[in-house]
């Protein structure tokens, strides 16, 4: 019951602060809101030293270094930093248009915002994994 309560009251004050939002022309809507403090989590997270000298990966736990399990790594990272590469694209050349889509809409700049966590996961986890396992 205190689940549903919260719920409702999370919802209402989105479509609150959407509806305020819109009438007064602010360039944020509640997807915005949700997804830069993640990014900027996310970002502050793979920046650290602990994260970089890949002492949280256990080698005994690692994918084998067969040419199979490397291509497929490489495949993705290369998915991943065009992914990334185009949500940046896509934020700044427009910042305040408004992207519409089935889940939810959020502006350029948050793309802009995904894009360079994307690219910073990718780039710091690749370093980690290849240069940086023990």
């Amino acid at each position: 019951m205190k689940n549903l309560v919260v719920t409702l009251l999370l919802v209402t004050l989105a479509i609150a602060f959407d509806s305020l939002a819109g009438h007064r022309g602010l360039p944020i809507v509640t997807m915005d809101l949700l997804l830069i403090p993640l990014c900027i989590a996310v970002c502050w997270q793979v920046c650290t030293p602990k994260y970089l000298s890949g002492a949280n990966l256990n080698p005994q736990l690692a994918q084998n270094k067969s040419l199979l399990s490397t291509l497929a790594l490489v495949m993705a990272c290369i998915f991943f930093v065009l992914l990334g590469a185009f949500a940046l694209y896509l934020g700044a050349s427009e910042p305040f248009r408004l992207l519409t889509g089935i889940k939810g809409s959020c502006h350029g700049y948050t793309a802009f915002t995904i894009g360079v966590c994307i690219l910073l996961l990718v780039f710091t986890t690749s370093y980690a994994y290849w240069f940086r396992q023990r």
